[in-house]
This record gives structure tokens, C-alpha cells and sequence, in this order.
């Protein structure tokens, strides 16, 4: 748990110095210690870098929370003892990732009244690991931000609002996704051609034969073509200034490119 502990004067930044002697505000531009070896002299209670005892530590950590403007935390931690005191008085919960959150999990900072929530994420994308198949079947699976964007679909007032402008992938990466999961609503908001005799993406089938990736993880057909396929690229890409970046989720099958692709690339 992060405590965002901001207050402004004159348009500058101010820590709350929490401390046996009272309240002392501090001005951000004239710290001379890094932030977190400040911070953690707070959480001390400038106890000179020994540990505080750990009551003593609750209580300051329970006054930082009470003063705080912003309090960034995981939607486990709302419910935590030191969260109790701001029951009541926080005015907006946002909960980012809504979509990848199972539905108890986002309930969880409700317990803390809060006035209003704001559910941010994409019902569309993976949604929260659930082992229990007994318990997916019960509807566990479904987020709270899924659950809602259903039931007010027809609402005429719906609160569901869309953010449709994408500024990251090449029009025709962003075709099959946009037209399959979001009804054509994504509009492309920056030009990101490039001037290449390659396609925006190409499927290439590596026929190994080879039915598993074995106990290391490797397979060597296919780390074979990556590398010759990598390194025909980087010809490409190299007078235009512009780079090459080959992804694999094991180790052990880069180590096998990259050996691939110095050889291939000669002395």
C-alpha cells in the first residue's frame, strides 16, 4: 500500500511531516534526501533509520491515511485495519483493471461506503484466473465491470462510456480485433505506416514436427526460422533507423535465437 500524502500552497508541493512534536509541512523542492529514505523516516517517525515499534508505526501510518488527499492501494488491502478510520468520507473509488478483477475482489472497497466508484479496464480482454470450475460455473468468472456493462445496455441514460480512439497499433493490426469484439466503434488516431516491403503482420507456420516444447523449452526448428526470418528483417530495418524486437516466453528458447542470429550474422 502507497500513501500519496499531497497538499498545496503558493503551487507548491508539501509532504506532512507526521512526528512526536506535531504536524510539519515540508517542501518538496527543498528535500535533500531522496524521497524514499524521507518517507521512510516519516513512517519512523524520524527515528534516525531504526525501526519504529510497531505500534507506534500503526498509529502514524493511520494518521498519514487520515490526511491524505490520494490513497493508491490493491483492492485486497481497502479492507485492511489501517483503512478503517476513512470509512464514510472517500468521495470517488477508482478501480483500474476492473475487467481483469473477479467480482468479490472489486466489491471489496465498497465496504468502505464509498460516495461514488469508477470501474476503468475492458470487459473484452482476459479476465481474472479462477480455479474452481465449480465455482466459474456459478458465474465467479464474470468481473463486476462485465456484469454491469451488461445489464445497462439498454438503459437510456447508459454509464457505460467507450474510450474509442487507439494511437497504438497499424490500422490493419487493429481491423480484426475492432470489427470481432468491439463493432467497428475503435477509430485509428495516428498514422502508423511505415514504408516497408513487409506486411503490418504476417502468421508464418513452422511445420517441426515436434509435438511439445520439451523440459527446457525449447525448440529448435522454430528458433531456427525466427532467426533466419529475424535477421532478413533487421536488413531491412536498419538503413530506415528503425528496430527489431523478437518476444519468446521462455529463456531458453531466446538463448537458442540469439546463438542462431550471431551465426547468422557472420563476424
Amino acid at each position: 500500500m502507497f500513501y500519496c500524502c499531497l497538499f498545496t500552497d503558493r503551487s507548491k508541493y508539501q509532504l506532512r511531516c507526521l512526528s512526536d512534536k506535531g504536524d510539519e509541512r515540508v517542501n518538496l523542492p527543498s528535500l535533500h534526501l531522496p524521497f524514499s529514505k524521507y518517507f521512510g523516516q516519516i513512517l519512523t517517525c524520524g527515528g534516525g533509520g531504526g525501526g519504529g515499534r510497531p505500534d507506534h508505526l500503526q498509529h502514524v501510518e493511520k494518521r498519514i491515511i487520515e490526511g491524505a488527499d490520494i490513497i493508491l492501494t490493491t483492492l485486497s488491502s481497502a479492507q485492511s485495519h489501517k483503512m478503517k478510520s476513512i470509512k464514510g468520507r472517500i468521495a470517488l473509488c477508482i478501480v483500474d483493471e476492473a475487467g481483469q478483477a473477479i467480482e468479490p475482489e472489486t466489491l471489496v472497497p465498497l465496504t468502505l461506503d464509498v460516495t461514488r466508484i469508477t470501474l476503468i479496464g475492458d470487459p473484452q480482454q482476459l479476465p481474472g484466473f479462477i480455479c474452481s470450475q465449480r465455482a466459474r460455473q456459478h458465474g465467479l468468472g464474470e468481473s463486476l465491470f462485465s456484469r454491469l456493462s451488461n445489464c445497462t445496455e439498454d438503459w437510456s441514460d447508459n454509464p457505460v462510456v467507450l474510450l474509442n480512439e487507439q494511437y497504438r497499433m497499424h490500422p490493419e493490426i487493429a481491423d480484426y480485433p475492432n470489427r470481432a469484439f468491439y463493432g467497428g466503434k475503435i477509430k485509428t488516431m495516428t498514422n502508423t505506416r511505415v514504408d516497408l516491403n513487409i506486411p503490418p503482420y504476417c502468421i508464418v507456420n513452422i511445420p517441426s514436427g515436434d509435438k511439445g516444447q520439451g523440459p527446457s523449452g525449447v525448440n529448435e526448428m522454430e528458433a531456427w526460422g525466427v532467426s533466419r526470418l529475424g535477421v532478413a528483417l533487421q536488413a531491412e530495418l536498419r538503413p530506415r533507423a528503425l528496430s527489431l524486437a523478437i518476444i519468446t516466453p521462455y529463456s531458453a528458447q531466446r538463448d537458442v535465437i540469439r546463438n542462431y542470429i550471431t551465426a547468422l550474422q557472420g563476424p
